[in-house]
């Protein structure tokens, strides 16, 4: 899934690209087209600002270089924007992030989609034998007869 958005940057006009893999950003420093190609794992998380002096929330895609951060939506309302908020971050596989009145950020755990337990590692010995050779047997359980009240014929010298 691609979503193509454009944004006012303060240098003009930006064109974004967001797939689940990559993120294009494409804009004009100069009069020179450039294009930068972001793997969206690079990105810290998705971030929920609120702004305070005109009740607006703000969703921006957080990176460590500020020039990469991407404004993906603004809005007024409240139950709409956490919707927007969780469905980005599921969709990115980004962590969703809250920044606070300080400006310091703090993660948020989402149970709503819980990642699956890493495989197990596998036995150090598994290389010592070929497989079909490891597989282990199960036993024969045999029924021995009881004899009751009967005398042994040939005693043991």
């Amino acid at each position: 899934m691609v979503t193509t958005a454009c944004l006012r940057a303060e240098d003009g006009l930006k064109r974004v690209e967001i797939s689940s893999e990559w993120i294009c950003i494409r804009r004009r420093i100069a009069g020179i087209e450039t294009r930068v190609n972001v793997p969206t794992q690079s990105y810290r998380g998705v971030t929920l600002r609120s702004i305070t002096e005109s009740g607006l929330f703000e969703i921006i895609l957080l990176h460590m270089d500020p020039s990469l951060e991407i404004a993906l939506t603004r809005t007024a309302d409240d139950a709409d924007v956490i919707a927007l908020w969780r469905s980005y971050a599921q969709m990115l596989a980004l962590p969703l992030l809250v920044e606070d009145a300080d400006g310091r950020l703090q993660p948020i755990e989402d149970h709503g989609h819980l990642s699956p337990f890493p495989r197990r590692p596998g036995s150090p010995l598994k290389n010592r034998r070929p497989r079909f050779l490891a597989r282990r047997q199960t036993g024969v359980t045999r029924v021995l007869a009881v004899h009751q009240g009967e005398v042994e014929l040939f005693a043991r010298a």
